[in-house]
């Protein structure tokens, strides 16, 4: 038999380029890194106990076509907010990944404070495989569920734990549904509300490209009177401080937003969310702070006071006796809040929360996290009730004022002292 020499080029030539696809998407990098939303981080129980073992499991992908070996993952914790250097390891582990795969591996942590916590995860080295990608080495959760009414008022700190001034480079606002970036419900108009700073940008993706401060425009000559009707302007470029158009309502927004912090200073800012969906969204809020990225997320549900007292939270409390007294407390509170007693429904939650705080001693580890979810609810319907019953915020700041302070007694898990600064925002 005979051999085509030309047939034979052309089968070796299409050999030659299949072995070379083949050893390009052999080479192609990995790319450790974690998935957005509440999955990368999972802790148990939910939330944790003071003193009791909790269990923290932490999901690393591999979205790359190679081996990731040797990645080193760390844990950590922080009170609430979006900090710069202020972080606290629970610890490191190094796993291997293989391509397009994942990894699970659980720490451990005992937590000496009741705090609102917020807890993060990043990739430390490029490991071996490399690392395709970086905007994925790092994700945060929180420890939280706000609950709404209408609006949202939520206030966050903004902090720097270096030992130096810092400079907040740009801030944003980002909305999630089922784990899936969305455009933030609302429009972003602020022309009603005079409150609303333009610098802030609304439902923007942030980039370094936009975070080069805006220059001064030098006055211009005035341009002579046109002899034909003048075109329409065309509209300003997309950056951090262009408004995204949305449906009817105001998208959410931020009030007081640092531009720079001193060492080891705080400062807070009002995030203002209206037209939260009926099934309720994670509302994200991030800046970066010398360049680097920090964030922090909130899961915003919809719910009324009444849903919060009515809920069967403490169904696994194993004594009658006790369950009945706490149940009656919360029953007694919900009557005063609907006829209006602001400090009287205020009062019988602060007594709830004493009570409850006192039997930790006795329960079990089960028992305890009902209760610690309980006090959750109790101080959310305190806060709620504040707003509902207690006067406007522009009419009355210095109401305003004691939500804020019952918001960060709140976040460092001094429930009583939250519902008292919460009952002073009964009246003004």
């Amino acid at each position: 038999a005979h051999t085509n020499p030309r047939r034979m080029n052309k089968l070796s030539s299409a050999l030659f380029v299949l072995a070379l696809v083949a050893a390009v998407q052999a080479q192609a990098p990995a790319d450790p890194g974690f998935p957005t939303g509440m999955y990368a981080i999972r802790p148990d129980p939910s939330p944790g106990i003071v003193d009791e073992l909790n269990q923290i499991t932490v999901l690393t992908m591999n979205y790359g076509g190679s081996d990731a070996t040797g990645v080193e993952v760390e844990l950590n914790y922080n009170d609430w907010g979006v900090t710069y250097h202020g972080w606290q390891t629970i610890g490191t582990t190094v796993v291997d990944i293989p391509a397009n795969g994942n990894v699970e591996h659980v720490f451990e942590h005992i937590f000496e404070n009741r705090a609102h916590t917020c807890l993060e995860v990043k990739v430390l080295n490029v490991a071996s495989g490399g690392n395709d990608a970086t905007f994925n080495d790092r994700t945060q959760i929180n420890w939280e569920v706000v609950n709404a009414g209408e609006d949202v008022y939520i206030y966050i700190p903004f902090g720097n734990g270096a030992d130096e001034e810092i400079v907040v480079n740009g801030t944003e606002i980002l909305c999630m549904v089922n784990d899936t970036f969305v455009p933030c419900p609302g429009k972003g108009r602020h022309d009603d509300r005079e409150n609303v700073p333009a610098e802030i940008a609304i439902g923007d993706r942030l980039n370094k490209a936009n975070l080069v401060p805006q220059q001064p425009v030098a006055p211009q000559e005035p341009a002579p009177v046109p002899q034909e009707p003048a075109p329409e302007p065309a509209p300003e470029p997309a950056g951090r401080r262009r408004l995204l158009q949305f449906a009817d309502g105001l998208a959410p927004y931020l009030i007081g937003a640092p531009t720079s912090l001193a060492r080891h200073s705080e400062q807070v800012a009002q995030l203002v969310v209206s037209d939260v969906p009926e099934d309720g969204m994670v509302v994200m809020v991030q800046a970066y702070m010398n360049g680097e990225l920090n964030n922090v997320m909130i899961n915003i549900v919809r719910t009324t006071v009444e849903d919060l007292l009515n809920s069967p939270m403490l169904c696994c409390i194993k004594s009658v006796r006790t369950r009945v007294m706490l149940e009656t407390l919360l029953r007694d509170a919900l009557i005063a809040y609907e006829a209006k007693d602001c400090r009287r429904a205020q009062k019988l939650l602060r007594l709830f929360v004493q009570k409850a705080i006192l039997l930790l001693c006795d329960l079990t580890p089960a028992e305890k996290a009902c209760i610690e979810k309980a006090l959750l609810k109790v101080v959310d319907a305190a806060r709620m009730i504040a707003l509902n019953l207690g006067p406007h915020p522009k009419l009355c700041p210095a109401a305003t004022q004691k939500i804020k302070d019952g918001d960060y007694f709140r976040r460092q898990g001094l429930y009583e002292a939250a519902i008292l600064q919460y009952a002073k925002a009964c009246s003004c």
